[in-house]
């Protein structure tokens, strides 16, 4: 089973949003990065820190990887294990989250990150389905 879970962030006055993270303080975390690109130095960070309420989350039926699923042909899903090969022949494993809506791109956080990252779908292997999935 996946240590990423998936949180939902509600901030008076900003809304909420659905966020992933090894913890609720990751998943704060990656609220504050979201609230600053979206609203920009209008929600300050201990507005986000102070009061937001925070907690586990369902994932949407879609799980935002449609796109990546129809033009790439590889079925990705929030919550896989997978492996990164990059072009000079690297590799490192990581685990599927939630991106948000709708993207181009795979969002993993790798072993030892204390962030995710977006990668392309060509270079995903999916090694691992968790069971929930099948």
């Amino acid at each position: 089973m996946s240590p990423i879970d998936t949180y939902r962030v509600s901030v008076p006055g900003c809304g909420s949003v659905l966020v992933s993270g090894t913890s609720p303080e990751a998943a704060r975390r990656e609220a504050v990065r979201h609230f600053a690109e979206t609203f920009g130095a209008i929600v300050p960070e201990d507005l986000v820190r102070d009061q937001a309420e925070i907690d586990f989350a369902d994932l949407p039926a879609s799980a935002g990887y449609d796109y990546v699923r129809r033009t790439s042909g590889k079925d990705i899903e929030a919550g896989q294990r997978v492996r990164l090969q990059a072009e000079n022949g690297d590799e490192a494993e990581g685990w599927v989250i939630y991106p948000g809506r709708g993207t181009a791109y795979v969002h993993v956080w790798l072993d030892g990150a204390d962030r995710p990252q977006r990668v392309d779908p060509g270079l995903v292997e999916v090694v691992h389905v968790p069971e929930f999935q099948m």
